[in-house]
Formats: structure tokens, C-alpha cells, sequence
């Protein structure tokens, strides 16, 4: 009795068990426990709920505010770096429109397929925008060189950039993506699912440099051509 009560018979505690693994189920019971405890709390009988379905409900609310958080720190840091890099301001924010439509996919994945967000699946993100913003660096730089050196002519540029670096971006993504797919085989359900995220995340900014950065350069081009 003693590990259940003190001999003052001041403080009890309530012992019980949660079957469920389920995270929405946890956290439906802790929205319950919590709303009980407000209403049975009084002055003279303090309830408190701890335990691991409540440790998991406050994970779940910190990974979700740190990936967003944290998702944009890096994409305004990226967009200023890539920036001072390339000396345009401009291809700074064509540098990060894939990776932005690359997390969008990724996260609409995830939700469609039930994928929770969790500690190995939170890294995804930050894998994306770290890989993508490679292969748009790349793009950019390429496509600057040819078209500044054929006679402006944007689609000649375009497509020396894609026939050389588009190569380089193919091989790049298909040989890692394949890397992380042998994750998929893996006993443990985290590390499959981020092997699957990781592989799109890789397929996703590598087409995303290849079909949507190109139409954002040849629309700029020809933008600032109509201007001059």
C-alpha cells in the first residue's frame, strides 16, 4: 500500500495500463483525461495525469512545432545564401520553389498513406531541402553560363543545361534513391518509412529541378528580355 498511498493518506496515486499503440488513440485519451481532470479538480482534491500516452501527446505537439519551425529557418537561410552565391536575390527564390513543392508533396504523402510524423520521419524534410537545393544550385549555375554565352538564347541554354547537368541530376537521384530503398526491407516501420520518404523526397527535387525550375528560368528570360 505503501507505493500506492502515503501514511498520511494525504496523496494517492492510480495506476493503469494503455493498450493501444495507436497515437490518435492517445491522444483522444489524454484530450479525455485532461478535460476530466479540469472538471473533477477541486480545492481540496488535486488531480494530475502523467505517463507515457501523455509524454507521447507532447512529443507529438513538439515535433510538429520544431518541423515547422524549423522548416522555415532553413528555407529563408537557404533563400539568403543561394542568394549571395549566385549574387541574385531573384534566383535565390527560383532556387527554393522546388523544394518548397517537393516538403508539399512529401507531407500530402505522408498524410494520405497514414505515415505519422515522428523522430526518423521529422529528419525527412531537411534531407529534401538540403538534397533539392543541390540540384537547383546546379541548374541555375549551368543555365547562367549558357545562356550568358550563346547569344541569349534561352532555350538553347535550357537544353544544354538538362542534356549536362540533368544527367548528372538522373544518375544522382536513382543511385540514392535505390540506396535508400533497401531500407524498405528493414524489420523496424520507422526506418522503412523513412526510406520510402527519403527516396521520394530524392525523386521529387530531382524532378522538380528538371521540369518546374526550367520553366520558372525560360519565364524569367523572357521576362526580363520583354523589359530590356
Amino acid at each position: 500500500m505503501e507505493q500506492l498511498v502515503t501514511y498520511e493518506l494525504d496523496k494517492a496515486i492510480i495506476q493503469s495500463k494503455f493498450a493501444s499503440a495507436d497515437s490518435d488513440a492517445a491522444k483522444n485519451f489524454v484530450t479525455y483525461m485532461n478535460e476530466f481532470v479540469k472538471e473533477n479538480s477541486t480545492d481540496d482534491c488535486i488531480i494530475e495525469v502523467t505517463g507515457m500516452p501523455s509524454v507521447y501527446a507532447r512529443l507529438d505537439s513538439s515535433l510538429i512545432n520544431s518541423q515547422i519551425s524549423s522548416l522555415l529557418i532553413a528555407i529563408i537561410m537557404v533563400l539568403i545564401i543561394v542568394g549571395l552565391l549566385l549574387r541574385s536575390v531573384a534566383n535565390g527564390i527560383y532556387a527554393t520553389i522546388p523544394i518548397i513543392a517537393t516538403i508539399i508533396i512529401l507531407f500530402g504523402f505522408m498524410g494520405i498513406t497514414g505515415i505519422p510524423l515522428d523522430i526518423a520521419t521529422v529528419l525527412v524534410a531537411s534531407i529534401a531541402l538540403g538534397i533539392g537545393i543541390d540540384y537547383s544550385i546546379h541548374i541555375i549555375t549551368h543555365f547562367n553560363h549558357s545562356f550568358n554565352g550563346n547569344g541569349r538564347d534561352v532555350e538553347k541554354a535550357i537544353e544544354e543545361t538538362i542534356m549536362v547537368s540533368g544527367k548528372a541530376i538522373i544518375i544522382n537521384v536513382v543511385s540514392v534513391a535505390a540506396g535508400f530503398l533497401v531500407l524498405l526491407f528493414s524489420e523496424l516501420v520507422p526506418l522503412q518509412n523513412f526510406g520510402l520518404l527519403v527516396a521520394l523526397s530524392m525523386v521529387g527535387s530531382g524532378l522538380g529541378a528538371l521540369t518546374l525550375l526550367p520553366v520558372i528560368l525560360i519565364l524569367s528570360s523572357r521576362k526580363s528580355k520583354i523589359k530590356s
